[in-house]
């Protein structure tokens, strides 16, 4: 197999463990499947994704951690992922609630 060949599967499997990131924010701030957004762009950001507060968004996101968390709620929903894997490593299959 070449070196072309190996991209295609890699590039698949971190556009996979993006979604899956994402999808984990999602359902932390907004669980009822009905009013969750059928597609997010790429400048979609978490507040655009519900109707509440910046408090209430960062209380849910930090009792889902577990642990206190610095976000900046205006970025984009990929930069916050990016965000969150760099001050929990091993998030999200490993967060606070797994120690």
């Amino acid at each position: 197999m070449t070196a072309a060949a190996d991209v295609v599967p890699l590039r698949a499997m971190e556009s996979s463990q993006r979604q899956r990131e994402i999808n984990i924010l999602v359902n932390v701030i907004q669980p009822d499947p009905f009013l969750q957004p059928a597609f997010i762009a790429d400048s979609t950001t978490l507040l655009d994704l519900t109707q509440f507060s910046v408090d209430r968004v960062c209380y849910l996101i930090v009792n889902y951690l577990r642990e206190p968390v610095h976000l900046d709620l205006s970025q984009p929903i990929w930069q916050v992922v990016d965000n969150l894997k760099r001050q929990f490593p091993g998030w999200p299959d490993r967060t606070a609630i797994d120690h």
